[in-house]
């Protein structure tokens, strides 16, 4: 297995990931004491602090897990040039997938998962979001914004929290307790005000470069659009100026601020079909 080394910033302090057969972690305290950490389980469980990681080059993914992923809480940052964050299949000593490995749960904290070149999120397994704020940017070269893996009958399911998605969601996508919408066009370094029905939920920062128009995988439907999700209807307003607030994801999001401004979106329903199979699994 491809040994990593990820950054992260946590609370302030460092935090590095090594990965081989296993993960370990070593981290600094914030009273500068150093702590190794070699797990026996391989689910990877965010319930605070901060998160923070950068990658660059040829499979370069973010955040990964050989068995499952739980974010429960804290700000998750991930910029990648492949997979941004990846709950990946586990392997027995046979080489056999081990059943339930690769599963995604979000059920709270603000998760922000852009990739340039491959899935923002994306799981061997089922994902589920019922939680949270998710504000997930699939590659340039049209890959989904949140990838299950439905060649394997595995689901994308949204159950609640609020989502902001660049590019398309899983082929067969269950959506509930909600409504999701869609644009079939992106406006490149601009700010959107998403609203819950009447209530304001945030305000989400587009890149400085779209997705492209082909869908994550062969067949894939367009995916340079915004899909949003919300616990009732959702309504997007572009070109919005914004003060004040709490601005999360380095920039890319702002919670309690005030909008002004902008231009009301038409949105449509989403649906899910035709999404054709995402990108590179592993």
């Amino acid at each position: 297995m491809k040994k990593t080394l990820l950054s992260m910033a946590m609370l302030m302090s460092a935090l590095t990931i090594v990965a081989d057969d296993y993960p370990y972690l070593t981290f600094e305290t914030q009273d500068g004491s150093v702590k190794s950490v070699s797990t026996t389980s391989l689910t990877l469980t965010i319930s605070g602090g901060k998160v923070n990681v950068t990658t660059t080059g040829a499979g370069g993914e973010g955040i990964e897990s050989k068995e499952e992923i739980v974010i429960s809480g804290g700000e998750v940052i991930v910029n990648a040039s492949d997979d941004a964050i990846n709950a990946a299949y586990l392997k027995d000593d046979n080489k056999n997938w081990v059943s339930g490995s690769g599963n995604m749960t979000i059920t709270g904290g603000y998760v922000f998962a852009c990739s340039s070149g491959n899935d923002g999120i994306d799981t061997n397994g089922d994902c589920k979001i019922q939680g949270g704020i998710v504000y997930a940017i699939g590659g340039s070269n049209g890959e989904m914004a949140i990838d299950a893996n439905t060649e394997e009958r595995k689901t994308l399911y949204i159950t609640g929290g609020s989502v902001f998605a660049i590019g398309s969601l899983e082929n067969g996508a269950q959506i509930s307790n909600g409504t999701a919408k869609q644009v079939s066009t992106v406006n490149k370094n601009t700010w959107y005000a998403l609203y819950n029905g009447s209530t304001f939920v945030g305000a989400f920062k587009t890149p400085n470069t779209t997705t492209s128009s082909q869908g994550g995988g062969p067949g894939g439907q367009n995916s340079s659009k915004i899909v949003v999700y919300t616990s009732s209807t959702p309504s997007l307003t572009s070109d919005v100026s914004v003060s004040g607030g709490t601005e999360y994801f380095a920039g890319m999001a702002n919670f309690g601020c005030t909008v002004s401004g902008g231009q009301s979106v038409s949105l449509s329903n989403y649906t899910s079909s035709g999404g054709g199979p995402g990108g590179g699994r592993w």
